[in-house]
């Protein structure tokens, strides 16, 4: 057989091998994020040992806390809520103030009791829920973001009808927390500030990010066939979760918080989030040597500081 028939076997056999390959993790890759099992949904009992380990979180205060339990019931399911009053009274004409905390992929609410301490040591009341599809909701996908804006625009319905449509509206959002801050943006205005911890741009460049991390390369291919499977099985894909356009759409204050070290979304997409944000009032702050989302537990009295600094700024304390 002359050589370059044996080449062409060849180049055609490592082809079909490449093929394979992506054809597979494209079924895998998105199965694994979007059907939280396993240790991609942490217990209760897990990530509140997990938080006392890291330290500078105060279970103990939390616990004594009067905490109203709601139910928002959203596309497909029912979102688990629990309301803490603010812990200050209300001066004669303050306008009420309450922040909703956004946990992160395979999160339940309990990792919100240490981000809520900054807004409810100035007054703030809180509420801290779990995400379809992890801790009490229910929910068998979660979508990054896609329906999750759905569920935190109703909770701030709920909000504002508990404490009236005046309330100032504050949301803190981490990780896929952060995207669905975000993408609310898009469909509801009554934001009024925001802070996002180790946020993407895109869904598309976390996920060429995360493949880059597995396998040393980027595969336009792959990325391709992900982004059918995501449309195909769960009715969503990458054009559909894109914060930098939601940032750069709107004129809502935010403070964008990111560490050094993210090993799951650069902290490049830190400083092009904030690069698109049009609000003289938004500003970033960058953790040297902190790790996705773990700003706060190696560096809890600057982070807290950079909080309410920012709350200050915005002209509602």
């Amino acid at each position: 057989m002359a050589w370059y028939f044996i080449a062409l076997i060849c180049i055609a056999g490592v082809l079909t091998l490449y093929f394979l390959m992506c054809l597979a993790l494209s079924q895998m890759f998105p199965k694994s994020t979007v059907i939280p099992t396993g240790n991609k949904r942490q217990s209760f009992e897990h990530l509140r040992a997990d938080q006392i380990s890291f330290g500078h979180v105060d279970f103990d205060a939390y616990d004594k806390m009067d905490k109203e339990p709601f139910v928002i019931h959203g596309d497909g399911a029912d979102i688990s809520c629990e309301f803490i009053p603010a812990q200050k009274a209300l001066q004669p004409g303050e306008r009420p103030k309450c922040v909703i905390r956004v946990h992160g992929h395979a999160q339940n609410r309990l990792i919100s009791v240490r981000y809520i301490k900054a807004f409810m040591d100035i007054g703030y009341a809180a509420v801290i829920y779990d995400q379809r599809a992890f801790g009490d909701s229910t929910g068998n996908i979660c979508t990054l973001g896609f329906k999750e804006k759905y569920d935190l625009s109703a909770i701030i319905s709920w909000v504002k009808n508990r404490l009236g449509e005046h309330t100032f509206i504050a949301v803190h959002g981490e990780s896929m927390g952060a995207i669905t801050t975000l993408e609310t943006l898009a469909i509801d205005d009554r934001i009024d500030c925001a802070v996002v911890d180790g946020c993407c741009t895109t869904f598309r460049e976390a996920s060429v990010a995360k493949m880059k991390q597995i396998l040393h390369f980027n595969s336009h291919l792959l990325m391709f066939m992900v982004n059918r499977s995501l449309k195909k099985k769960y009715g969503f894909n990458f054009s559909d979760i894109e914060p930098i356009k939601r940032v750069a759409n709107s004129n809502v204050p935010i403070l964008f918080i990111h560490g050094t070290k993210d090993e799951e979304f650069p902290v490049g997409m830190c400083r092009e989030l904030r690069s698109a944000s049009k609000s003289p009032l938004s500003s970033m702050e960058i953790f040297e040597g902190a790790g996705h989302c773990q700003s706060h537990s190696m560096y809890p009295e600057r982070y807290e500081k950079a909080v309410q600094q920012f709350i200050f700024s915005t002209g509602i304390s």
